[in-house]
């Protein structure tokens, strides 16, 4: 099959699969097979020398293999996005590590079995600020702004798309007239954080476990860190003075 997807004789293939030495042309060719999408434009060009079955497999070969290159480096692309975020007053002195986020992330799902998504930015954001009332710093170095339902982490979906890979299962969950995303974990790896960190979470946990989404999110627009920013604008930590919790 392989022959026929390159357009080369099996005597050439048999040739070169013993040892032998590639001509130029033949070996560039190899060379740019490296690239899936290479490969799809070979296969156009080849696929009458191919039957119908292994034009098939080809091709969901290749599909599998795109969509795991297009994943790895979106991957790439929002660690090295999140890794740009330097210590300051938007970021709580912090810098940002994506798998600390994931983590923190774990911990609300593995602490709250009723977890919908924007209990989960709720408790991110409060555990940040709250920690950096207490300590002058943040936990996850995440980024906030004052979004319509509440204080959000920026690019939020990234990070939980991120975490769906590190094991955070998102599941659908019917509330009242739609259907939102309840988010799963079985645990989480506690030694990334101190235990000043973990106390801070956990007391926020405590504090907002027996809210809904609905009802958080209407408790954090009134804390003053919200009320002060405008839609968009970005929440400074040194705001967390006047958060309703201590």
């Amino acid at each position: 099959t392989f022959a026929k997807l390159l357009g080369w004789s099996h005597a050439t293939l048999s040739h070169y699969e013993a040892g032998a030495l590639q001509s130029i042309s033949h070996n560039n060719e190899l060379v740019l097979l490296g690239d899936p999408e290479n490969m799809i434009r070979l296969l156009e060009t080849n696929k009458t020398n191919l039957t119908t079955k292994e034009l098939s497999r080809i091709r969901k070969n290749l599909d599998h293999l795109l969509n795991s290159i297009q994943t790895e480096r979106l991957d790439k692309v929002i660690n090295k996005y999140f890794s740009t975020f330097q210590p300051d007053i938007f970021t709580g002195f912090r810098r940002c590590t994506v798998e600390k986020i994931i983590e923190a992330i774990k911990f609300f799902s593995v602490k709250d079995k009723e977890l919908l998504k924007v209990k989960l930015m709720k408790y991110l954001w409060y555990s940040d600020f709250l920690h950096f009332k207490r300590h002058i710093v943040s936990i996850t170095g995440l980024k906030y702004i004052h979004a319509p339902f509440g204080p959000v982490p920026d690019h939020h979906e990234l990070l939980l798309h991120l975490a769906a890979k590190e094991g955070v299962v998102e599941e659908p969950y019917p509330v009242h007239d739609y259907v939102g995303t309840k988010y799963i974990a079985r645990s989480f790896n506690e030694r990334l954080f101190s235990s000043e960190e973990l106390n801070t979470m956990s007391d926020v946990l405590a504090r907002f476990k027996d809210f809904n989404s609905s009802a958080l999110s209407q408790y954090s627009h009134k804390e003053k860190a919200y009320l002060d920013t405008a839609e968009y604008e970005y929440i400074a930590y040194d705001k967390a003075e006047t958060l309703s919790m201590d």
